[in-house]
């Protein structure tokens, strides 16, 4: 019995250390990535936490507004509702590309962003309630209309972007062209 007790604990131990070394590898893989991201991107320390933490930020904004979004049959209906999220994960994939456009990008994630969350929030409880008054119809008008106007904003923003990226497209086949 002893023996059988010993060679379990040997087994248990020699899972435990391989599982041990697997993790160090992954965060040692992990770090690497960190650092060659920063490296790439010319990032300061303080500019790396500051994007990791802005971005982290702006990921849950972006899921949490998504999640509110699928949760309401009326948000679902709006169309423009729908490209606004859409535009604001490109915005958010093209942030992550390329880290020093953030400045530029300063009303979509301090402004728009939390403010289309904190919008949608306010709309999907009233709705969640069920109660209905004139007042709250009036209510819900206004905030929609709030949610409107920043959506639209956010898709301008994508619209900004592409139209940047199509010009710099444009400008290296005149370059090539011109050669």
């Amino acid at each position: 019995m002893k023996y059988f007790i010993g060679v379990v604990f040997i087994l248990i131990m020699i899972v435990v250390i391989n599982k041990t070394q697997d993790q160090l590898k992954n965060n040692r893989i992990f770090q690497k990535k960190i650092q060659d991201f920063q490296l790439k991107h010319k990032l300061s320390d303080a500019d790396l936490n500051l994007f990791k933490k802005t971005m982290g930020e702006a990921k849950d904004q972006i899921i949490e507004w998504e999640i509110l979004v699928n949760q309401s049959k009326r948000m679902r209906q709006i169309p423009k509702v729908l490209t606004a999220i859409k535009s604001a994960k490109a915005i958010f994939r093209r942030l992550m590309d390329n880290p020093k456009n953030m400045t530029e990008m300063n009303d979509f994630l301090y402004t728009k962003l939390p403010g289309i969350l904190d919008a949608t929030k306010r709309f999907t409880d009233i709705e969640k309630s069920k109660i209905e008054t004139s007042e709250i119809g009036q209510s819900l008008k206004v905030i929609t209309k709030t949610i409107m106007v920043v959506s639209e904003s956010i898709i301008d923003d994508y619209e900004i972007i592409v139209q940047k990226e199509a010009d710099e497209v444009t400008v290296t086949q005149r370059i090539v062209e011109d050669q």
